[in-house]
């Protein structure tokens, strides 16, 4: 176990999506050592369908980091790779696909999730699109430890935001969570909240607020979307 004060946090990010660009970006540019990156595999794009390796994929190859691109986060492969990198915390923005108990039992601190909503608010798929069709006044971010299904997770920081209601939704989801405000991760890569006396983390809320809809039935395992 590394001290709650500890400068510096040795970290596997995961991600995979053009808005989760910016966090990799803003945890490569604090005191931290980002070993790896954790993102889905390469898939078919555009009129060809040639195969394409993630946003993060590709930043962090320019950045010559170690890439994992698992079928699935439950294999032996990446389990066993994973354990070898012996992360202090992972944080995980948009991955795209859930995280066993094994695999979160792995970082000495766990998985800490970015989620683009004021959690319990618009928990699930697509919170940034769904606050802007229903016209939420604020808007904003919040983080949270992943744990196991049966368990509430708990909240280390929300940042509010106003959200501006007339703005496409995918324009307001790259641009105003990532871009214009520059990244959510800024308090985060100063004292991560996961290890950090500064922060106290704190239980969800259980009170029912409203969830995205989801294409897909809902899964039973922690989520990291």
């Amino acid at each position: 176990m590394i001290p709650l004060d500890s400068a510096g946090v040795r970290l596997v990010f995961a991600g995979t999506p053009d808005v989760a660009v910016p966090s990799l970006q803003a945890l490569l540019e604090s005191d931290h050592e980002v070993v790896a990156v954790v993102t889905r595999p390469d898939a078919p794009s555009g009129r060809g369908r040639r195969l394409q390796a993630s946003p993060v994929a590709e930043r962090a190859a320019r950045e010559g980091l170690e890439i994992l691109r698992p079928e699935r986060p439950r294999d032996p492969d990446f389990i066993a790779r994973l354990t070898e990198l012996a992360p202090d915390c992972c944080p995980v923005v948009a991955y795209g696909a859930l995280i066993p108990q094994q695999v979160i039992d792995i970082p000495a601190h766990g998985w800490v999730n970015l989620h683009f909503s004021l959690l319990p608010a618009w928990r699930g798929a697509a919170p940034v699109q769904h606050a802007v069709i229903n016209g939420d006044p604020v808007t904003g971010a919040a983080t949270f430890s992943l744990v196991r299904s049966s368990t509430p997770g708990r909240s280390t920081g929300r940042s509010p935001n106003r959200s501006a209601p007339r703005t496409p939704p995918a324009t307001c989801c790259n641009d105003c969570r990532s871009r214009e405000r520059g990244c959510w991760w800024k308090p985060w890569t100063a004292s991560p909240p996961a290890i950090s006396s500064r922060y106290r983390s704190r239980p969800r809320g259980s009170v029912r607020r409203p969830r995205s809809p989801s294409r897909t039935p809902r899964s039973t395992g922690p989520t990291a979307r």
